[in-house]
């Protein structure tokens, strides 16, 4: 019997607050594999700082496409899909926001997302993209008059000794630098002008507070003020990619080892792998042998508008692959990162950043419970599971009907007397895999929920549709009913858990299903997906292909992993074909466009695992 994974009802609205619906697709497998070091804060330290002076006039046109639709035209929070959102944007037009803020902070937060404010990751925005959309973010705090007079307050007091454009050293500072202005905050740079710093005198006696700001603005525009050409955006879909001149250009892999890893440089010889993609096809694959340096050359590449490339390697086992970019002018040679890792069975880095627990009534006498973990690894090591060891889910006693969200996923899965293990790899950084999975447990006006937690946990929300059963213990605190996409859920938050706690809570009350079952199925079970998704945080690429696992209800003998209900749809023609397929629904208005826009990225990834798996 083909097991279907139905729990909630069409929600993409909720998803579709989110930008990310409308960023670039990533190539199929693609996966952000550049891990920060972990830290509590959702900001990162800094990675990155500008290799060239970011293009704020490029940034108005992604802040435009990206940015506004929830921030809003002049960063005051006001976007049109600000109200759906659970958590108000962050003003960046507002001078008490972006006067304590760093640079180098919002470009992390573009580069990573907020999670925790349902701010996605852009990813698939180049390095430099992502600093011209934070350079035009800054200006949107500060007016141009105010700006053409710090000019002019700038060329009468300070030129003489910085230059005219800020790229004379003095003091040790270059005021034109990128990557010293990514460090710098308005009010350090009021600071030092207002009181001087080193050799140079303080101007707090000449210039008013609101000149003060404003000639803290200017200088940072030495810096962040590129003339470059506004570099295309690279579109998604599935338009055609067009050769944007017959001149070439160069991308140099630079391989290098995380911290922690045992070798200073990746050992010579390894295979590196170059990914070209127009839309859905790729159309660029070489592989090259990594040199003594630690890197590797692909030379004339052609430019072709729209073309993203990533790197592939495999290092001890794991597959690590680079970040998104592309090549914008003839001549260029760009520099893409790949970072390894060594690997280790040790589990004790594992944590989960957060827990969701959404909680469903389908039928009489079952509860069906949706959990969405948001994995961590803490360590400078990629977990890797050796032997019959891996990531293990302690579920509560009675569980049964046990699915995953990922075909994938299920495939790594082991039935444990408690629950299951899972020989994933889990690579170093914060909140670097999600895991998506459900299970039935018996329930009659009521049910004890007891669930061991094998690693710390930062928190837990648990979900459940209003007018429905309650939850209560004593570590859960009732945050009333919450409205979601225009549903309304009763929304309750457990503290903390230390590596070997447990959930315990009561469920209790009568049982109202969350949806009723209609005939086009498969859209509630993209729907749910969305919800799933927007109440984790994890708004990237997700795969709406589930499985059965372990035992259901009416094959409590089995223990073993049954294959005979799946559908053989994980070879490349027929992947293909569902692609078609679905641009036909979508064309003829039969499917929402961000379900189809995730059912595609996930058709798409499957067809690169499969076409992979051919070539092994």
């Amino acid at each position: 019997m083909k097991k279907a994974w139905i729990f909630l009802f069409p929600l993409a609205v909720v998803l579709s607050a989110c930008t990310l619906a409308e960023d670039v697709t990533p190539p199929p497998g693609y996966q952000v594999t550049q891990a920060a070091q972990p830290t509590s804060p959702p900001i990162q330290p800094i990675s990155s700082v500008p290799a060239a002076p970011p293009n704020p006039a490029a940034g108005e046109t992604l802040y435009a496409e990206r940015c506004a639709p929830c921030h809003g035209d002049l960063g005051r929070g006001d976007g049109p899909q600000a109200a759906q959102l659970p958590n108000e944007p962050t003003h960046l037009g507002d001078p008490s926001v972006a006067r304590e803020a760093l640079p180098a902070d919002w470009y992390q937060v573009v580069t990573q997302g907020r999670l925790d404010q349902m701010m996605p990751p852009f990813a698939s925005l180049t390095d430099s993209q992502r600093w011209d959309v934070v350079a035009y973010a800054f200006n949107l705090s500060v007016s141009s008059a105010d700006l053409d007079q710090a000019k002019q307050s700038y060329q009468g007091s300070c030129a003489s000794c910085h230059g005219d454009d800020g790229s004379t050293p003095t003091g040790g500072v270059t005021l034109s630098d990128p990557s010293w202005m990514a460090k710098q905050s308005q009010a350090s740079m009021v600071a030092a002008i207002s009181q001087g710093s080193g050799q140079m005198p303080g101007f707090s006696d000449s210039l008013s507070e609101t000149q003060l700001w404003a000639m803290s603005a200017y200088v940072r525009q030495l810096a962040f003020s590129s003339a470059a050409e506004t570099p295309p955006v690279a579109s998604s879909g599935s338009e055609t990619a067009t050769p944007s001149s017959s001149q070439t250009a160069s991308i140099v892999a630079t391989v290098s080892m995380g911290s922690g890893s045992s070798e200073d440089s990746p050992q010579a010889g390894l295979d590196v792998t170059l990914h070209g993609f127009d839309g859905q096809q790729e159309v660029v694959t070489q592989t090259e042998t990594l040199g003594p340096s630690g890197t590797v050359n692909f030379p004339d590449l052609e430019i072709v508008s729209g073309r993203l490339f990533i790197l592939s390697t495999e290092y001890q086992g794991v597959r690590y692959v680079s970040d998104v970019s592309h090549l914008t002018e003839a001549g260029q040679t760009l520099q893409l990162p790949l970072t390894l890792y060594d690997s280790t069975s040790d589990m004790s880095n594992v944590r989960a950043s957060r827990l969701h627990v959404l909680l469903n009534f389908p039928s009489d006498g079952v509860m069906q419970v949706i959990e969405v973990w948001v994995l961590s690894n803490t360590g400078d090591r990629t977990v890797m599971p050796s032997g019959s060891g891996g990531l293990v889910f302690s579920l509560p006693s009675g569980a049964n009907n046990i699915s995953f969200e990922d075909n994938s996923i299920a495939q790594m899965a082991t039935r444990t007397s408690d629950g299951f293990s899972l020989a994933m790899p889990l690579r170093p950084g914060q909140e670097s895999a999600q895991l998506v999975f459900s299970f039935n447990l018996p329930y009659q006006d009521g049910a004890d929920f007891h669930q061991p937690l094998p690693y710390s946990v930062d928190g837990v929300t648990v979900l459940l549709p209003d007018g429905g059963p309650t939850v209560q213990g004593s570590s859960v605190e009732d945050q009333g009913v919450q409205d979601l996409g225009g549903q309304s859920y009763h929304q309750y938050n457990l503290k903390s858990f230390d590596a070997g706690g447990a959930i315990d809570m009561q469920v209790a009350g009568r049982t109202t299903p969350l949806v009723s079952l209609g005939s086009n199925w498969q859209s509630l079970v993209l729907g749910a997906a969305a919800l799933v998704l927007v109440l984790a945080g994890v708004i990237a690429w997700y795969r709406p292909s589930l499985i059965g696992f372990g035992r259901s209800a009416d094959d409590d003998e089995d223990d073993e992993y049954d294959e005979d209900d799946e559908e053989d749809e994980d070879d490349p023609q027929t992947l293909m074909a569902m692609i078609a397929q679905l641009d036909d629904e979508f064309d003829a208005g039969e499917i929402d466009e961000d379900a189809y826009r995730r059912r595609r990225a996930d058709l798409k990834q499957r067809a690169l695992e499969a076409l992979q798996a051919e070539d092994d």
